[in-house]
């Protein structure tokens, strides 16, 4: 169905956890930390900031966005077109909570989170006439 908004949640497990020893059986509602809606469809990738402070979710082929998440409060900061094709994957670089790498058909982008303003940008990795699907 075109057009529905597929959500990304994130739970407490330690709540979880408690909730099961102490014999809870319907625990879904009491552990839902966050409900992140903005992605058309689908939602192709997640990954969180090395020191949890973000999370940066990666739209399917219908919107190919990435967003970048306030990870307490669940506050879309920004979004950008992930590339110029569709991108498959992200990940953010060890002990960085402000540059992450999306990649996908033929692009290969770094990202640089400008958290003061909050925006994003980007530089194309430069991989001449080499035509790659990076996974």
């Amino acid at each position: 169905m075109c057009g529905d908004q597929a959500d990304v949640i994130v739970w407490d497990l330690i709540a979880a956890s408690e909730l099961v020893d102490a014999g809870e059986v319907n625990i879904g509602n009491k552990c839902l930390s966050l409900r992140l809606r903005q992605h058309i469809t689908k939602v192709q990738s997640v990954s969180f900031s090395p020191y949890d402070t973000y999370i940066s979710t990666l739209g399917g082929e219908d919107d190919n966005a990435v967003v970048v998440w306030d990870a307490r409060t669940g506050t879309a900061l920004c979004g950008s077109p992930a590339g110029p094709d569709s991108a498959l994957c992200m990940t953010w670089l060890h002990g960085r909570d402000d540059r992450f790498v999306t990649a996908g058909y033929y692009n290969l982008r770094v990202w640089q989170l400008d958290a003061s303003l909050p925006k994003l940008h980007y530089m194309d990795a430069k991989i001449g006439a080499v035509r790659r699907v990076f996974k």
